[in-house]
This record gives C-alpha cells, structure tokens and sequence, in this order.
C-alpha cells in the first residue's frame, strides 16, 4: 500500500515538474499520462523552440486536449496562463477554437481589456466568446438573483401592511365578510390589502462600476447582475460605469454583450463624480438602493467621499459599498475609507456572486 502511495506521489512530482525532470524516462506514463504530459509541456515546458507559440493550428488542438484531460477549472486557468504567455491573438484567429474555448470570466476580463488592441479580424470571434460568457452566468445567476429578489419583495410589502396608514380598509373588509364571527362579531381576514401595492413595492436599483483595471472581474460580474435586475418588473435598474468620467449605460441593459463592450477598462477613478451623478438621478432616495463596485482608491480625499456617502445616507439611500463581486470575494482595497465608511454604518464588503443573492433579500426589504 505504502509502495502504490510512493508511485503515485512519483508519478504526480514527474507530471509537475516536466520532461527536463525525467530524461532518461524512466518513470513509465500510459496513454493518458503522456497526453496530459505533452498538453503540460507544450504550456510550461522549457524548450523555447516548440510550445503553443508555434501554430494556430495547434492552439485549436491544444485547447481540445485540455478539456480532455482537465476539469474545468483547471482548464480555465491553463488558459489564462496560455494567454499571459503568447498573447490573446493567437486563440481568437482559427475559427474552430471557439468549439474549444471554455468562456470563463477571467477569460471574459480579459477580453474587455484588450478590446481596443484586438485585431479587427478577431474582433468577431472575441464578442462571440463573450456572448457565450455572458449566457453562461445569467443562466447560472438568474434564478437565485430572482429568488432574492421575491423574498425581499415579500418581506418589503410585510413592512408595509404593518403600517395602518398604507392599509386599503374598504378592500381588506369586503374581502373578508366571508370570514365575519358571528360569536365573536369581528371578521378575521385572510388577507390585507395595500394602497398602490405595486407602486409602492418598487424599489429603485443604482449599480455604479469601478472601471479600473483591477475590477474587471467586478464590472464583468456586476453587469450580468445589472441586467438580470433589468428584467424584473418590481424592480427600476439603472447600471453606470466611471473612471474619470461616467457613463450611464442603462439603454443597454437589454443587450449584456453591448453593456460589456460598452465598458471601458483601465484609467483613472473619480468616485466622487460617481456619486454625485448617481444622487441625481435618484427620484425616490428612500425606495433606493446605491451598489457602489469599487476598490476605493481614488484620486480624491476620503473625507470628501465619506462626506457624500453619509449625506446619501441621511436622504434616506441605502448604500452599499461592494469592493469586489468575484468567486473567491478577495479585494484590494483602500482599507482607511472602508474603516471610515463602515465606522458611518455604511455596509462595505467584498462578494461573490451568491453572497450578494443572499444581500439582496435584506437591502430591498428596507
């Protein structure tokens, strides 16, 4: 037993560390292990003459090979760091590399920006690697971010019947005579009903994205969700994107792969202007949610920021600070605002995709 544990741990040590480690062969590898060996060495092997660097072609059979002989997340990663290694040029120009292509969102990161250095024959196989992206995590999001969204709807019109002040009177009692005790000689209804339910159960969602470099996988995140909350009718969604300027990309919620193209990544951050834009275009402050995705490095000083997000918080905003929306919720961060802005009683946090269902319930319920 002990013999067969040595083996394998041999055999993993020889896979890890490449053909160099074994020149004379003598650790024997199957069929399998030999493939798996030569998709490894053509990647992160030494020989600089060969590698993935070499033809289209044999990017296109190298991608099929790896989703042969790695699971998905693994293969996600060999991607990443195939592209790192010779550029994103060379698996976007052979056609049938699409059929190989796992759309993964660092993959989907990269894409976006890279965008303006794509060549123009390539730039159709990129959106199309998007498209498939995109598809891929609303199908993945939408039912769980509906979910949430129907909870805090529910416990939002809970809030409301409780206030006399929003109740229909008239309404509630001819819908209950059916229920009248005589013995008690009080009507016991089944259900109690609201001025405006549907007016007043709308809430208004801002989602305002960092574009700098280090949120790609935010931004990317951030506008499937965006237009997942767009097609819920309970719900009025806007989506803006800043850096030094903001650009309001609502009209585009329809579209995730235009909402996508429509980012521009990298540059600066002005998360002040953000702000102010977003507070204007605020008709209702307190049926209003302000998800601001950022790191919180900003040109400005933190007093200035801290200054309006406590002001948005007095009109009645709730505003939520998220610092990253990505699979592992880890961020860099500016640690003195978050410290400052969480001191306010202002949530700040970093996210997955799932935690920020599990969010939803609790900040539309306000």
């Amino acid at each position: 037993m002990e013999e067969v544990q040595e083996d394998q741990l041999t055999l993993r040590w020889r896979m890890i560390l490449g053909q160099d480690a074994d020149p004379d062969k003598s650790i024997p590898l199957n069929d399998t292990e030999q493939g798996m060996d030569k998709t490894l060495s053509a990647l992160y092997g030494q020989d600089k003459k060969g590698g993935l660097a070499g033809s289209k072609p044999f990017v296109n059979q190298w991608l099929g090979d790896i989703r042969n002989y790695f699971p998905e997340p693994i293969v996600a990663m060999m991607q990443k760091d195939a592209i790192d290694k010779i550029g994103i040029v060379p698996f976007l120009e052979h056609p049938d590399v699409l059929d190989n292509i796992v759309p993964d969102i660092q993959l989907a990161a990269t894409l976006l920006q890279l965008k303006h250095a794509i060549p123009d024959h390539t730039r159709h196989t990129a959106r199309i690697v998007i498209e498939r992206m995109a598809q891929a995590l609303k199908e993945k999001l939408q039912f769980p971010i509906t979910q949430a969204v129907k909870l805090g709807i529910q416990r939002y019109q809970r809030q409301l019947s409780k206030k006399s002040k929003h109740i229909d009177w008239q309404r509630t009692i001819r819908h209950g005579l059916k229920n009248y005790d005589p013995i008690l000689k009080q009507i016991v209804p089944e259900k109690i009903f609201g001025y405006n339910a549907r007016q007043r159960k709308m809430k208004e969602i801002f989602i305002a994205i960092d574009q700098s470099g280090s949120m790609s996988e935010s931004l990317v995140y951030s506008g499937i969700i965006g237009c997942i909350l767009h097609q819920i009718q309970t719900l009025d969604t806007h989506l803006i994107v800043f850096d030094t300027s903001v650009v309001d990309l609502t009209e585009l919620l329809d579209d995730p792969v235009e909402l996508l193209f429509g980012a521009q990544l990298g540059g600066g951050t002005d998360i002040l202007q953000a702000m102010k834009y977003t507070r204007q275009q605020i008709q209702k402050p307190k049926d209003s949610i302000v998800f601001m995705v950022t790191d919180l490095y900003d040109y400005d000083t933190d007093e200035k920021i801290l200054q309006m997000a406590m002001g948005m918080k007095e009109e009645g905003i709730q505003l939520i600070v998220l610092l990253s929306i990505n699979d592992k919720a880890q961020a860099d961060y500016n640690k003195s605002l978050a410290t400052m802005l969480i001191a306010a009683d202002i949530k700040c946090m970093a996210c997955t995709p799932d935690q920020f269902c599990d969010l939803l319930p609790g900040a539309i319920a306000v």
